[in-house]
């Protein structure tokens, strides 16, 4: 993560290095589908979040061989939730939270999934349909904005 200014800086960034491997000295793993999303949660709401970015990238893992990806940089500022006339508080918002990672296969079936907390890791079947900013309730069911 970069942090050019200072706390929660409009320009601070974080990527993401995914590493695996397999260790099966028999089968490879081709044609996967990775995704890492990126989430931020509301300084002032406990269960709002919002996605932050998410990339795609193709997977293939040899036998007994490594996969190493670097995302994109995602944009991890705070917005001002305040409305007009607020000073960029950071007691207003959205701060980063964590990442998902989702393995995905030919047809579609999640095989992997990963995340830096529970709270994020029960958002797996439901982050491809989420919308980049689209405030959202983690506890709603269903979960997707505006809800």
């Amino acid at each position: 993560m970069s942090n050019l200014t200072g706390y929660y800086d409009p320009r601070d960034t974080v990527s993401f290095k995914v590493k695996m491997s397999n260790s099966d000295p028999s089968t490879a793993f081709e044609n996967l589908t990775g995704e890492i999303y990126a989430f931020a949660s509301s300084l002032t709401h406990r269960t709002q979040y919002k996605l932050l970015g998410s990339q795609p990238f193709q997977v293939s893992l040899p036998v007994r061989g490594n996969y190493d990806f670097v995302s994109k940089e995602m944009a991890i500022y705070t917005d001002t939730a305040a409305g007009a006339g607020d000073s960029g508080s950071i007691y207003h918002g959205f701060k980063f939270e964590g990442w998902l990672l989702r393995i995905v296969d030919s047809a579609g079936q999640v095989v992997a999934r990963k995340a830096s907390s529970p709270v994020l890791l029960k958002l797996a079947d439901k982050a491809p349909a989420l919308s980049v900013g689209e405030p959202f309730d983690r506890s709603a069911p269903g979960a997707g904005p505006g809800k």
